[in-house]
């Protein structure tokens, strides 16, 4: 396998906005089964809230 180096250029307009439902948002959405990664029982909590 080869790897091929890239250089980063031009980030100048780098914009995270993504749109949902015809909303525009500012940040990308995380799936929610990535909570566990970060709080045990991460699902759970967040589902449970309000």
């Amino acid at each position: 396998m080869a790897l091929r180096q890239r250089v980063l250029k031009n980030m100048s307009e780098l914009s995270l906005q993504t749109r949902l439902f015809d909303e525009t948002l500012a940040m990308p959405v995380a799936p929610v089964g990535l909570c566990g990664i970060y709080v045990r029982c991460g699902e759970v909590q967040a589902a449970s809230h309000p």
